[in-house]
């Protein structure tokens, strides 16, 4: 998303006699929506949707305060800065955040020496630990290669559910390797792809430790309780038409109405029988929140931290991002 947003800044040119900023705001705010009206945003998109609209509102404020002094900026210049800040965001934001100095391809660079999720994380793993991880993530993936690197002794169990199947390309990347994340609310809760919840219910209920890697613009101020209250809704067909089982189609038709069967109830209102057709509907939610008592600790890349305190990573990133 970032990228587009950054090619199509480059490719913009400013109408006559309008403004640079506020009509890229306005561009920018029509990408939004038609993002929007294709899927729901995810926490880290929409945290740097606010970051880029901040830095073009910050960079609106300096050029009128330099044009006062009898400075100007030209159009060109004030695109180029945004690109760079967006390059900024992807680099030091997402992909050092994860990877940290040792993955850094520009050693001596700003920020190329801070800690990513992976140097804290791989401290808590030792040798002959069995390590447990649900789905696909690019994160943890990173941390299991860097330490099979390190030397370190340990065995992977990617667990992994119908429909998405993820684990299954994690499994085969880790193969490759010769080894045999989400995003955090401000009430600790973690918001992940559905399923997570159970396989920490579980982990808690054994008494095993519960680590979640999530970068930290991927954490947010907005607290839920449930995965009721607001998720995104995948196919139902999904999870209906399992592969290789026939006898799972028997829902095939569950959208069509007419084919639905109806019951008779001869004595209501009036003596006067009439068929009731029952339609159904099937809602798959794409993701579950797992309340924070059943994390142990959230690994971003300030460190290692209880989910309770979610809030003071919020505000160190807000205070880092709004320099």
């Amino acid at each position: 998303m970032l990228q587009a947003f950054r090619d199509a800044i480059n490719d913009y040119s400013t109408p006559p006699e309008k403004d640079v900023f506020p009509d890229l705001t306005d561009k920018i705010g029509s990408y939004v929506s038609f993002l929007k009206e294709c899927r729901s945003l995810s926490v880290g998109m929409e945290n740097a949707i606010k970051f880029l609209k901040n830095r073009i509102g910050k960079l609106h404020w300096t050029t009128m305060q330099k044009t006062r002094l009898g400075f100007s900026l030209t159009d060109s210049e004030a695109t180029a800065t945004l690109q760079s800040d967006i390059d900024y965001f992807i680099n030091q934001r997402i992909i050092l955040a994860d990877k940290g100095p040792h993955f850094s391809e520009k050693k001596g660079t700003l920020f190329s020496e801070k800690k990513g999720i992976v140097d804290y994380a791989v401290t808590k793993i030792e040798d002959k630990d069995v390590l447990l991880t649900y789905g696909s993530s690019s994160v943890v993936q990173m941390l299991f290669v860097y330490a099979h690197k390190l030397g370190k002794k340990f065995q992977v169990v990617v667990v992994d559910s119908h429909p998405m199947l993820e684990g299954q390309s994690l499994l085969r990347r880790l193969v490759a390797k010769g080894i045999a994340s989400s995003s955090v609310l401000s009430n600790g809760t973690v918001y992940s792809r559905i399923g997570t919840a159970s396989v920490a219910m579980v982990a808690h209920q054994l008494r095993k430790p519960v680590l979640i890697c999530c970068e930290a613009y991927k954490f947010h101020e907005r607290a839920r309780l449930d995965s009721i209250c607001c998720n995104e809704l995948g196919d139902p067909d999904a999870i209906l038409k399992v592969r290789g089982r026939r006898d799972s189609d028997h829902l095939s038709n569950w959208a069509d109405v007419e084919n639905s069967e109806g019951w008779n109830f001869p004595y209501i209102f009036f003596s006067v029988p009439y068929t009731v057709h029952f339609v159904l509907m099937i809602y798959v939610n794409s993701y579950d929140t797992t309340p924070s008592e059943y994390v142990t600790a959230i690994v971003s890349d300030y460190g290692i931290v209880p989910p309770t305190s979610a809030p003071l990573i919020l505000r160190l990133y807000k205070d880092e991002v709004d320099r």
